[in-house]
């Protein structure tokens, strides 16, 4: 299971945008109405600095592991609401520049095909 508490930093994350379907409902009718149709979740990454020492994402987050990404929009404060989104690591690679810090980018995959659990209450530190 991923780190649950890790703070992103000066890093970029770019999750999962859930995205839906209409399906059109043809009939005898002048109006033409649609239902709600299949969801499905864009391309998921995230792209955190590599470490000097080598501890870093790497470690927590290697191909194939499945765990949890929590978003905490006001911090991780007790009784403040956060996002949860399960997640499997397709990919963890080093991005390296001539001009910028190594970076490690690490792709997901939704596993369970459900959406995220959202309104999450943050609970206290134990």
């Amino acid at each position: 299971m991923m780190n649950s508490r890790s703070a992103v930093g000066d890093s970029e994350l770019t999750l999962q945008r859930i995205c839906g379907e209409y399906l059109e409902m043809p009939g005898l009718q002048r109006v033409t109405g649609t239902l709600a149709g299949r969801i499905t979740f864009e391309e998921s990454s995230m792209m955190l600095y590599a470490d000097r020492g080598g501890d870093d994402v790497s470690d927590v987050m290697p191909a194939d592991t499945t765990g949890y990404i929590l978003l905490m929009d006001t911090g991780d404060t007790p009784t403040e609401l956060m996002d949860v989104w399960q997640v499997k690591v397709k990919t963890c690679s080093r991005q390296r520049s001539t001009d910028a810090a190594t970076m490690w980018m690490v792709q997901f995959a939704s596993p369970s095909g459900r959406l995220p659990a959202e309104k999450v209450v943050i609970p206290a530190a134990a």
